[in-house]
């Protein structure tokens, strides 16, 4: 197999949010600097028995996985912070959708997009430090809990 020409780097990616059942979503693009690599995997097990070399592997379902956003510190409506804190507090259920390229740059062109599946909710924000030392943005940490992750692919038009 020959090497891989392409790649997609995450710098161009896209982030929405949902509190309305996936009904609008609210890009938080410009406010979030980064989405923490997420697991997407399914419950396994294994037994063995007293003939052969190898266990039995049996698959289940998708494991409900942890979605950590990390976002500048703002206080501005309808940017991710005001969003993340004001949602948490009122514990509304929220879907979270992403893709890993800036969907814009070339007509024809097909992408992931990743959407949580179910009632998912943010459980944790990390409110940022106070530093009088620190010239860098004040980050704020939040957390989603979902019970699933899907895709579909998306061409730009």
């Amino acid at each position: 197999m020959a090497q891989t020409t392409g790649s997609i780097t995450g710098a161009l990616g896209k982030l929405e949010i949902s509190f309305d059942d996936g009904a609008t979503f609210v890009d938080i693009s410009g406010s979030t600097s980064s989405l923490d690599a997420i697991e997407y995997a399914r419950a396994n097990g294994t037994k063995a028995t007293f003939l052969g070399d190898f266990s039995i592997v049996t698959i289940g379902k998708q494991i409900p996985t942890m979605i950590t956003i990390n976002c500048l510190y703002t206080e501005t409506a309808g940017e991710a912070t005001a969003l993340a804190v004001a949602n948490i507090k009122a514990n509304t259920p929220c879907d979270l959708r992403w893709q890993y390229a800036d969907i814009t740059a070339v007509v024809g062109a097909k992408y992931l997009q990743y959407i949580t599946l179910g009632k998912s909710r943010i459980v944790k924000a990390s409110l940022p430090e106070i530093n009088a030392e620190s010239g860098d943005p004040a980050m704020l940490a939040f957390t989603v809990s979902a019970p699933g992750i899907d895709y579909s692919e998306i061409t730009v038009a």
